[in-house]
């Protein structure tokens, strides 16, 4: 199924952040200057991690160079499996927060109700049992006759919880309207479960796709939260589906940022084009009152300490590391 589509026309790509140059396989085979590199900075992560067990981290994960369609349900959880036993070989193997896109997982025409949600997060359980994180994905479901999703969650799954956090969107993209089922409440949870949760002392907003455009338009005041957490669907090349990538993170993240406060951390699958490098996944809005339309990267001062990539069969994963501090 292909996802809800928003027709946006992107600017020219800004200037790009600051980020460690580093690219990983799954068959780990990195040259050895690579080999050096990764050695001083899992050394560097020791010893912040030595100092403050109890800071917060968070892992962006996208998606490049994907085929279009969906991907099995069975793949999708394999490929977060994977991503956590590489955070581990990094340095990271506890206590993160890992944020994946929005619609990671497809019910296609079933209904994505609390029971689907905890029978499909259950089979995460091993590959989170010891390392105390919290994963955070996109679950589409539902699909009328014009193939949008009706219903769209965000959730947070723990170590030894399982579920712990679920919302629905609440502010659909121009095409979605009449199409999708919407939260009456943009700060309530879905099926008896919160919408923010706390991990290590900080508080995560959940946020599908749009939603941070209904934020930035003022959706109503910050919940308490210490970051949001979009879970984007996708974007396509020009001219075959929602591409606007720049506007995304200039009216979205950012504005959303400079309406709560926060930190705004997002991810997305990008079908048949790379991700922009300079394509930020985590942005914290301190320009004042200029207009986002006006923001550059090069304003942001969300920079990721440890830039990863894994190989896989239906495109490239790239992982961004986020130390605490934001």
């Amino acid at each position: 199924m292909r996802k809800p589509r928003q027709e946006i026309k992107s600017p020219q790509d800004p200037s790009s952040p600051r980020y460690a140059d580093i690219t990983l396989d799954n068959n780990r085979e990195e040259t050895d200057s690579t080999k050096n590199r990764l050695a001083t900075v899992s050394q560097e992560i020791c010893g912040l991690a030595a100092e403050n067990s109890s800071t917060a981290w968070l892992a962006t994960i996208t998606l490049d160079n994907a085929r279009d369609g969906t991907s099995s349900t069975k793949d999708r959880l394999e490929t977060i499996s994977q991503v956590i036993t590489n955070l581990a070989a990094e340095g990271y193997p506890t206590g993160g927060v890992l944020l994946f896109p929005g619609g990671w997982l497809d019910a296609r025409e079933a209904v994505p109700d609390a029971d689907y949600c905890k029978r499909t997060t259950a089979t995460l359980a091993p590959a989170l049992q010891g390392t105390g994180h919290t994963v955070c994905f996109g679950i589409d479901g539902g699909k009328d006759a014009e193939g949008f999703a009706r219903d769209q969650l965000a959730l947070a799954v723990r170590e030894g919880e399982g579920i712990c956090a679920m919302g629905r969107k609440f502010a659909p993209s121009p095409q979605e309207v009449g199409h999708v089922s919407l939260c009456k409440n943009f700060a309530a949870g879905e099926a008896g479960y919160p919408r923010n949760f706390t991990h290590r002392g900080k508080t995560f907003f959940l946020a599908v796709c749009y939603d941070v455009y209904g934020i930035s338009h003022g959706a109503g005041p910050n919940p308490g939260a210490d970051a949001v957490l979009n879970c984007v669907h996708c974007f396509y090349p020009q001219g075959q589906g929602p591409s606007g990538v720049q506007y995304f993170a200039k009216l979205g993240f950012a504005g959303a940022s400079k309406q709560w406060g926060c930190p705004v951390f997002g991810t997305a699958v990008f079908y048949d084009r790379n991700m922009p490098v300079r394509w930020p996944t985590g942005v914290m809005w301190t320009s004042g009152e200029k207009s986002t339309k006006k923001w550059r990267y090069d304003e942001n001062p969300l920079v990721p300490s440890v830039v990863f990539g894994m190989k896989k069969d239906k495109g490239k994963i790239t992982v961004r590391v986020f130390d605490g501090g934001w």
